[in-house]
């Protein structure tokens, strides 16, 4: 990837783990009223980079609620991104910290991660079709910061 026409980014991926997955335990009163269907979800994401390491780790949490109101909690699910990026330094002193298109493109790769997780931990459990939807990961930045992240 390039940031610009002098700074290409030359990462990999070190690991993606699933930390956490858990079900709440509803009623049956409270069950009666989910519709499989349609589910809401909360994102935490939460970033930092390491320069002795060049290390660039990525955290999430996704909280999975029974409708857009999110009056019902689900469960959630918790993983962790950790990439190398071989020039990290050079990026950060370059754009005087990391560049939002780089954070949003490592924040992308482990949200279609966390996504197939989902679907596989789910199944059978009362989030079965509960799927993270398709985000535009510059959303998670607001319009009114620099571009880039420190």
């Amino acid at each position: 990837m390039k940031i610009d026409k002098n700074t290409e980014v030359t990462t990999k991926i070190q690991s993606i783990s699933l930390n956490n997955f858990k079900v709440a335990n509803i009623t049956k009163e409270q069950r009666q009223f989910l519709n499989n269907e349609k589910f809401a979800f909360e994102f935490n994401i939460r970033a930092k980079s390491e320069l002795t390491t060049k290390e660039f780790t990525v955290y999430s949490t996704i909280s999975i609620f029974s409708n857009d109101s999110k009056t019902l909690y689900l469960g959630e699910i918790e993983t962790t991104g950790v990439f190398e990026l071989q020039n990290l330094d050079e990026i950060t002193e370059k754009h005087h910290g990391m560049p939002n298109a780089v954070i949003a493109m490592f924040i992308g790769i482990l949200l279609s991660t966390t996504r197939g997780m989902l679907l596989i931990k789910s199944q059978g459990t009362l989030i079965d079709g509960a799927l993270i939807p398709m985000i535009n990961t510059s959303a998670f930045f607001p319009t009114s910061t620099p571009e880039k992240c420190k």
